[in-house]
């Protein structure tokens, strides 16, 4: 009887310790570890992977800086030679427009900014963009118009940029300032019709005079211009003011181009217009205004965008530095060593392109 009442009280204790443990593993619940997927198929979890890509826009540290923009060093861009810079516009960045709520009902606060590119609509076609590809924020801060008809890459919008720009052919060039009473006879006809608002000068009584850079040794070759930045050092053998500057090549209408005027050590000195291609070889002009003077050395030389996209005839391995007759010394072409880059251009460069100075006469 004693040996059964114990055996008894021993299976009543095993029985209450089991219910102990169903109870707990059932109180535990839903510690919530669904894989929140996101409604537009994606398995985005809340410590998603996107946190480690830019969430604004990836452009060079001179343009970031030129539009006020904030560079978010934590964050890096798929190019070493770019920087993930905030022009302060919230842009969402989920190029596949879903609204990106997660489909679980769980109260979770994951603050994803889900940059999948996935393009869920299926209808679109492969359009490609005849402007500019650039970050939603970049063209609106540069004043371009959106075409959502044509395609670019992921986090891009199709800008054309072209509307709002100067389309003055350089004989209409800065500082027309009222002081144009009665000795401009008959040459301004019919263009000049009301836009002079003060900032335009009228140079069409200046004359020009144009002067090639480009050395006459060296063998012919052409090739895409390769590096961002491509110009000459030159030495003024004479006070001489420069107007601009030009460069017969071909440029599609998705690259630009400008020029840039820099002391013999790096110091900017004056910026161009900005001209944009048509898809013809012809010399395109960056009007740049500056007083040269004689025996001081200077850097002339474009920043062009989308340079692997163009194309230039150029002298190649020509003799270096040279001297151009009458009116530069110690010539030498240079440029630098990136594709997208704006620098000071510090390499000497074996290709010698067809650049051409325009000064007062």
């Amino acid at each position: 009887m004693r040996y059964t009442l114990v055996f008894t009280l021993l299976l009543t204790a095993l029985g209450a310790g089991c219910a102990s443990t169903e109870l707990a593993e059932v109180g535990s619940g839903d510690s919530d570890s669904d894989s929140d997927s996101d409604s537009d198929g994606d398995s985005d979890s809340d410590s998603d992977s996107d946190a480690d890509e830019c969430a604004y826009e990836c452009v060079t540290p001179a343009l970031c800086d030129a539009v006020s923009g904030e560079v978010h060093e934590d964050t890096p861009c798929p190019s070493a030679d770019d920087v993930c810079c905030d022009f302060g516009s919230d842009t969402d960045t989920d190029s596949d427009s879903d609204s990106d709520t997660d489909s679980d009902t769980d109260s979770d606060s994951d603050s994803d900014t889900d940059t999948d590119t996935d393009s869920d609509s299926g209808s679109e076609t492969d359009t490609e963009c005849p402007f500019l590809c650039l970050g939603e924020a970049l063209c609106e801060v540069m004043g371009g118009t959106v075409h959502d008809e044509y395609d670019c890459g992921p986090l891009e919008v199709c800008c054309d940029t072209e509307g709002d720009t100067e389309t003055g052919t350089g004989s209409d060039t800065g500082s027309d300032t009222g002081s144009d009473t009665g000795s401009d006879t008959g040459s301004d006809t019919g263009s000049d019709t009301g836009s002079d608002t003060g900032s335009d000068t009228d140079t069409s009584t200046v004359a020009e005079v144009s002067i090639e850079l480009t050395p006459t040794d060296g063998s012919l070759a052409n090739n895409h211009p390769y590096w961002a930045m491509r110009g000459y050092r030159i030495v003024p053998s004479y006070d001489m003011e420069l107007l601009a500057y030009e460069w017969f090549f071909t440029m599609p209408a998705t690259a630009s181009t400008s020029a840039r005027l820099y002391t013999g050590t790096g110091t900017l000195l004056a910026s161009g217009t900005t001209v944009y291609g048509d898809g013809t070889e012809q010399w395109y002009r960056s009007d740049i205004s500056y007083s040269l003077v004689s025996g001081t050395t200077y850097v002339l030389a474009f920043y062009t965008t989308n340079v692997t996209t163009c194309n230039m005839d150029y002298k190649s391995s020509p003799s270096q530095p040279f001297t151009v007759p009458g009116h530069f010394t110690n010539t030498r072409s240079l440029s630098n060593v990136s594709a997208t880059t704006e620098e000071f251009p510090t390499a000497d460069n074996s290709w010698a392109p067809y650049h051409r100075v325009v000064i007062a006469e």
